[in-house]
């Protein structure tokens, strides 16, 4: 293929991508013996048309989420006793139980990957929404750093106590919100939480207040759901159908 042909077939790749004002910004590259030579695999290619009409999946390499359409929501999860780590008399944990330790746990650790492998773990407040748990964090701190190049985390919440109470960890891949209403909602949640000193508006899809600078915000959809009962030990799994 020459040059004038290779940069017509561009051109025209760009223009069917492009359609419906969907700036894809696809790169191609004409190397070795003048061959054209698309940078994204097919499967990629149909996702991206995909993205032509829903709306963008990635930004900087964080993913981001639909926040109307859920293919995984916790309203009726399976629930499973592992009668390996739980006491011979232990009843598996309802799912209503677990929910309520996410929606009112007044601090939350999640768990990011760094790029060598090594966890990080750090202590913040989350929300527990419309079948997701959601964090923020600044754009320069270590764990959006860490969901860069891995998104899969792990949230863990509860009580120090050994004899009593109700531990809960949420397992999930995080993933940008920058629905205006949804963030709307976000805020009022978070405004909930304490004694109400978490005063977040909605601005260019991040979190603003008077405090700092912008934070992004995140939703966890639940792969699977670990509740940790003490007392009477028992060890429940929850997971979407």
């Amino acid at each position: 293929m020459d040059t004038s042909a290779a940069q017509s077939r561009v051109q025209e790749i760009v223009d069917r991508v492009t359609a419906d004002g969907a700036e894809l910004g696809l790169q191609v590259a004409v190397i070795h013996r003048g061959e054209l030579v698309p940078l994204v695999s097919p499967d990629r290619l149909t996702e991206m048309a995909k993205v032509a009409y829903e709306g963008p999946d990635e930004v900087m390499g964080v993913p981001l989420t639909s926040t109307t359409v859920r293919s995984t929501i916790m309203n009726d999860p399976v629930t499973t006793l592992d009668a390996r780590f739980s006491d011979t008399n232990a009843e598996p944990t309802s799912w209503e139980a677990t929910q309520e330790v996410l929606e009112n746990a007044q601090i939350t650790w999640l768990t990011t990957v760094r790029a060598d492998g090594r966890p990080h773990v750090t202590p913040l407040v989350a929300v527990w929404l419309d079948g997701a748990l959601h964090f923020t964090t600044g754009p320069e701190e270590q764990k959006a750093v860490n969901l860069v190049r891995n998104p899969h985390v792990v949230l863990t919440t509860g009580n120090s106590t050994w004899d009593r109470g109700l531990d809960v960890m949420v397992e999930g891949e995080a993933r940008r919100v920058i629905d205006r209403r949804m963030l709307e909602r976000l805020a009022a949640a978070w405004r909930t939480k304490w004694d109400g000193r978490w005063q977040y508006e909605w601005s260019d899809e991040v979190f603003r207040n008077d405090i700092g600078g912008p934070a992004l915000v995140f939703a966890v959809e639940p792969e699977k759901v670990l509740a940790f009962g003490k007392g009477t030990f028992s060890h429940t799994r929850h997971v979407p159908r």
